[in-house]
């Protein structure tokens, strides 16, 4: 009697479902929760009591959902547009959809519909392309694992914050958010190639694994290659062991070879580092940053202890790091601690007080763009740029930096602003602004000065500021109340069309600022420091003054004017200052018609000046026969 209740139960459960005509693969999700729990009851039943149960119904449901028993369900596919690495959209690709079930994903076009979760490890084998659709999420608990020779791309639909598709993944055992396996699941930490092109990206690596890049590993890695176009990535590496096993936000997992290749062209992107990680760049025990290319974007990089900004990790060299463009902020240390080295803001990582825990080096640095704050805020912390703190003469050397433009400000709490980490007994580096520099620089100081004489830059170190060379200035700047800047005699500060410069400070020396370009200078002309402005000729049939002549607001201008063969200099000229016709006179300019010499007083050079002169025919004598 009991045996023949249960059998009604589940049959009227089974009579309820839908007629399996009418079901497709589509309708799987929808009927999950009715199908689990017929499957639940039958299960609970002894096998010699299933006879009696509508089976051939159950099963014609069940393959009608999930395709035929002991047969593979056919991927769902569909046709989706995306936006590519340039930022154009793309109109359609035909992709599968990803589920919840699959966790290898191979060749091809993969696409997020839905909110989706997948409670383990995928694995990518081949070169696989994913795109994240508008108002999606895509979760993944265990990581993307894309190892050595493998490749993932990721794409997105839109940019607009708030609507576009998302991907969250967080490692387990060992294993990168999104990249290497760790040692504990057979893998080497090794990862292969990934490119993020958009998407809203939260990957967190686990047990000293990178956010994006390496997983920890005792092995031999071999470093990857991490490529970001777009999107809003946040990449937190982790920590395990307590403290020996740390993962870089970006880069390395623990222990590494190093940080591999990043590139960063655009996006927002927000790298923090475990400990003493880099936040892009190399790991604890991880070896150097790798090979680190900044274009663009905003790029905000720390290592909350020893590690660099961006480059090594504890004890790494800050390999090779090049920053042409974008918003960056790299910061090493915490303020807070009363007694802890810290890594450079930008280059090497920190260490300890004895020879074989040294601080990294800097390595190879080069900023030719951008907007760069880099801040080293440990007690005992490594250069704002260049080389490790550590105790008792094992800071790491300088090594070699190169500022040639941009914005930069750099600050160390201990350490030199500029130079090796704090005691750094390996010796300050080398500093160059490289040729034709621009940029302006703000520092807490510099070690190396020996190119000082080379420099072409704008440069304030502390509160005192210094134009050397003739420096073209690339962006608007403001000279604080607080702050002077000296143009010493020869010396120019090129003002170029678009650009202004505020003076509410003090402006010192004999130089010169050359608005001839159509900059703006707004403030008080201090020290003996002259305005120059551009002469343009208009002449013909004499000469005398050279196209590319300055004329300068202290002491005028002047030239001689010098008649063509068969020509005599005419009887008068025209002079105009920034677009307006002078008059001849005692306060504009004289000019000479027997001579040919032309003065434009200084007070009236206010813009750039434009003289027009043209020279009379001499008549040819008459001959009478």
């Amino acid at each position: 009697k009991e045996q023949a209740e249960t059998q009604r139960k589940i049959n009227a459960l089974i009579d309820a479902l839908p007629d399996p005509e009418t079901l497709s693969t589509e309708d799987a999700d929808a009927m999950s929760e009715a199908m689990q729990a017929i499957s639940d009851a039958i299960s609970a039943i002894p096998e010699d009591e299933l006879d009696g149960l509508h089976l051939d119904r159950y099963n014609a449901v069940l393959e009608a959902l999930v395709g035929p028993q002991g047969e593979p369900m056919p991927a769902v596919t569909k046709q989706v547009s995306y936006v590519d690495a340039s930022g154009a959209t793309q109109s359609s690709v035909t992709a599968t959809v990803v589920d919840g079930n699959t966790t290898t994903w191979s060749n091809g076009w993969y696409v997020v519909s839905d909110n989706v979760t997948i409670s383990s490890p995928v694995s990518v084998n081949g070169s696989v392309r994913l795109i994240l659709e508008n108002n999606c999420t895509l979760t993944i608990s265990g990581g993307i694992n894309v190892g050595t020779n493998q490749s993932l791309t990721i794409y997105a639909q839109s940019f607009v914050e708030g609507t576009i598709g998302k991907l969250e993944t967080v490692g387990t055992g060992r294993r990168a958010g999104i990249g290497g396996g760790g040692d504990d699941d057979k893998g080497d930490g090794s990862w292969g190639t990934i490119q993020i092109n958009g998407g809203e990206i939260k990957a967190t690596g686990c047990n000293g694994a990178a956010g994006i890049g390496g997983g920890a590993s005792d092995n031999s890695v071999a470093p990857g290659s991490i490529t970001i176009n777009g999107g809003i990535i946040t990449a937190t590496g982790s920590n395990f062991g307590g403290g020996w096993w740390q993962g870089a936000g970006i880069g390395a997992g623990s222990r590494n070879t190093s940080g591999g290749e990043i590139t960063i062209n655009g996006g927002t992107v927000v790298a923090t580092g475990a400990v003493d990680a880099a936040g892009i760049g190399g790991s604890r025990y991880g070896g150097g940053g790798g090979i680190i290319a900044i274009n663009g974007g905003t790029v905000a990089a720390k290592s909350p202890g020893k590690g660099a900004g961006i480059g090594g990790g504890f004890q790494g060299d800050g390999g090779k790091i090049t920053i042409t463009g974008g918003v960056v902020k790299a910061t090493s240390g915490d303020s807070s601690q009363s007694n802890e080295s810290s890594g450079a803001g930008i280059g090497g990582g920190g260490g300890y007080n004895t020879a074989h825990e040294a601080a990294g080096a800097g390595g190879e640095i080069t900023i030719s763009g951008g907007t760069v704050t880099a801040t080293a805020t440990g007690l005992k912390s490594g250069a704002g740029i260049g080389g490790g703190g550590a105790d008792g003469q094992y800071g790491g050397a300088g090594g070699k930096i190169t500022i040639s433009g941009g914005t930069v400000i750099i600050n160390s709490r201990s350490g030199v602003g500029i130079g090796g980490g704090n005691d750094a007994g390996a010796g300050s580096g080398t500093f160059s602004t490289g040729t034709n520099g621009s940029a302006v620089i703000t520092v807490s100081s510099i070690a190396d000065k020996s190119e000082q004489r080379d420099w072409s830059c704008v440069c304030f170190e502390g509160n005192s500021g210094k134009v050397y060379g003739n420096t073209t200035l690339k962006t608007s700047l403001e000279i604080p109340s607080n702050k002077s800047l000296t143009i010493e005699e020869g010396n120019t500060l090129i003002i170029p069309s678009g650009v202004t410069l505020t003076n509410n400070g003090t402006l010192v020396g004999g130089g010169k600022i050359d608005l001839s370009g159509g900059g703006t200078f707004l403030g008080t002309l201090g020290g003996s420091v002259s305005f120059q402005y551009g002469v343009e000729p208009q002449l013909t049939n004499v000469s005398g003054i050279d196209s590319g002549a300055k004329a300068d607001n202290k002491q005028g201008y002047s030239a001689t004017l010098k008649a063509d063969n068969h020509f005599r200099l005419p009887d008068s000229i025209a002079v105009s200052v920034g677009g307006s016709t002078l008059t001849a006179g005692n306060d504009t300019y004289s000019y000479d018609n027997t001579t040919g010499k032309i003065t434009v007083k200084a007070a009236a050079v206010t813009g750039n000046i434009t003289i027009a002169a043209a020279g009379v025919a001499i008549a040819a004598p008459s001959i009478t026969t």
